[in-house]
């Protein structure tokens, strides 16, 4: 049984996963002996120093007469919705952050009377009947109160599959409300990038430590109170004021009996800030350097260490390659040495360094990708083989259109605030004037990007023309509806797209190309719909720099010119030899 079984009958599940102790009670290394046994949950641990956290797996579908065998089910849940993973290459939808928008998953559940099973490991001891104590959820909640950024599960199938044959989707709690006068209770769960967002989740992390005494601006050393000789690294850099400072040893010091962190090696007014003078209880924030580092190294680090992200959702080797293949070359030095969130350092970052990422739901990870155009063959959906009748709409969005970029980059002081125009030597703009002219759309349209993180002339050339390409013409978004035979077509995948309504200049039919932007099973199982922007890169050949021993044109068989990454001259005409097209460099 699968999405191309004729009869097929969707069926929902709903796992979370819920922390429990892996001890019994009053048993070693257990030592509660309150007489009255907890629910092995921390927030009913009467022995918290000994919890040993391990996973409850509670799973949940609708009342029906057909479940899964072999899995306890609670028959609670009403309805599940999604609103799917909205990617935004090139921030082209400047509606969305770069980071683009979170999944968010919304479970609704009826509470009801419940025998504890499951959920009790002492519920034949308790001497009460607990389908007369309150409701599962109620109770469930008293029990569990810390379930922020618990794992939760949706399993779409149908009736006869197993579990393990089932489409999966992965979020994290975010909140659950309820229960509600009628006993509803509402589960809202996001992606896991969500965890960037967390208001603690910052880069540099908020440094608690003040100047302990006032410094000149020559003092060669100073000491910090309020701190602890783990709150600052090894060496770096700290930010007092507007003023960066190197330090090359940290020490801790004992003065009037009191402990204190001495920095010393100083380098003053680094980065082109000024040396100046600092009060006492000035603040001495930590910042964050990274120095020609590859663009996918740092937004690794910006999730994995700064955002908590656990490192298991993310293919370390697939973004390498990634990396090496499209953005070798391109790196990045920066100081980052005001607290900011996480999220908005990756929305800076992903607009200037022209790649993104987005959670997979179905793979369980977090995925990247350089903005680059597609190797190989493009799958092709059509009116008559695909796409459900009456469900196409076409839309332009004038309002995310620009006829020209200005990049700045090049800042004189690594201190000051970033849209500080005069900070930076450098401007670079990139301009489509005939977009402008009164006989096309007549106005003007800037997007200015203050651009730390780029350090040569060459990348911003290369930011500024992208971004003009991807927002040069009025953005084209296509939203359209699949049967879900089709449903291998994903997020962030590049399709041709040919529809009735998208023609040339005499009317017929033309295949464009188009990215989806999101996924939303609006019929579970049954219908898909998509979000589709036109892609940036147009063509059918892109031209690759090729190994100084390349062979000639004529001695690469078909099916090597189309699998590989080549780039040839073409005639005069635009065509090969063999009246192939030709290649495009963009």
């Amino acid at each position: 049984m699968n999405e191309k079984t004729s009869g097929r009958e969707p069926i929902i599940l709903v796992q979370l996963d819920q922390d429990k102790c892996n001890l019994s009670y009053g048993v070693s290394p257990c030592t509660a002996n309150a007489g009255r046994q907890c629910f092995n949950t921390i927030n009913t641990c009467q022995d918290p120093e000994n919890f040993d956290k391990g996973v409850l797996t509670l799973t949940f579908a609708e009342a029906r007469s057909n479940l899964p065998r072999g899995v306890n089910i609670i028959p609670s849940l009403k309805s599940v919705s999604t609103a799917p993973t909205l990617i935004n290459p090139t921030n082209a939808q400047r509606s969305a952050a770069p980071l683009g928008q979170r999944a968010v998953c919304t479970m609704t559940f009826q509470d009801h009377p419940h025998s504890d099973l499951l959920v009790d490991p002492y519920v034949a001891e308790r001497g009460y009947d607990p389908l007369t104590k309150s409701t599962f959820w109620a109770k469930w909640l008293s029990r569990n109160p810390f379930y922020q950024n618990r794992p939760v599960r949706v399993y779409e199938g149908y009736v006869g599959q197993d579990l393990d044959d089932m489409r999966v989707r992965h979020y994290f709690i975010d909140a659950i409300q309820g229960p509600d006068t009628s006993g509803r209770v509402q589960l809202i769960a996001k992606d896991p990038i969500k965890l960037a967002d967390r208001q603690k989740a910052q880069v540099p992390p908020a440094s608690q430590g003040r100047l302990f005494a006032q410094i000149s601006d020559t003092a060669t050393q100073f000491d910090i109170k309020d701190a602890i000789l783990t709150d600052y690294a090894a060496s770096g850099t700290v930010r007092l004021g507007d003023e960066l400072i190197g330090y090359t040893t940290k020490a801790l010091v004992d003065i009037g009996g009191v402990d204190y962190v001495r920095l010393s090696g100083l380098t003053r007014g680094s980065d082109g800030s000024v040396a100046e003078q600092h009060n006492v209880d000035a603040n001495v924030q930590q910042c964050v350097r990274y120095t020609d580092e590859p663009v996918w190294e740092v937004i690794y680090d910006l999730l994995t260490t700064y955002a908590g992200i656990p490192a298991e959702f993310i293919d370390k080797d697939a973004w390498d390659q990634e990396g090496l293949n499209w953005l070798i070359g391109f790196e990045l030095t920066a100081v980052l040495s005001r607290p900011q969130g996480v999220a908005d350092v990756l929305n800076e970052l992903f607009e200037q360094v022209l790649a993104y990422i987005w959670w997979d739901e179905r793979d369980q990870e977090i995925k990247f990708r350089p903005i680059r155009p597609i190797v190989g063959a493009t799958p092709l959906i059509t009116d008559e083989g695909n796409i459900l009748e009456d469900t196409v709409s076409i839309t332009t969005d004038p309002k995310n259109r620009v006829s020209q970029v200005w990049v700045y980059w090049g800042q004189r002081n690594l201190a000051l605030p970033l849209d500080n125009e005069g900070n930076y030597d450098k401007l670079r703009i990139r301009a489509d004037l005939e977009a402008e002219d009164p006989t096309r759309y007549g106005e003007s349209r800037i997007r200015k990007i203050y651009a730390r993180w780029i350090t040569s002339d060459a990348q911003a050339i290369n930011l500024s023309a992208r971004l003009l390409t991807a927002s040069v013409r009025n953005p084209k978004v296509l939203k359209l509806r699949l049967d879900a035979k089709d449903r291998a077509l994903w997020t962030a995948d590049v399709v041709d797209v040919l529809h009735r309504n998208i023609v040339d200049f005499e009317g017929d039919r033309v295949a464009e190309r188009y990215q989806v932007l999101s996924v939303e099973e609006v019929e579970p199982g049954e219908t898909v719909e998509y979000v589709l922007n036109r892609f940036i890169f147009r063509g059918v050949r892109f031209g690759f720099y090729m190994a100084a021993d390349a062979l000639p044109f004529d001695q690469y068989t078909p099916e090597q010119l189309e699998a590989g990454n080549f780039g040839f001259y073409s005639d005069a005409d635009g065509r090969m030899p063999d009246d192939s097209i030709g290649w495009e460099y963009q």
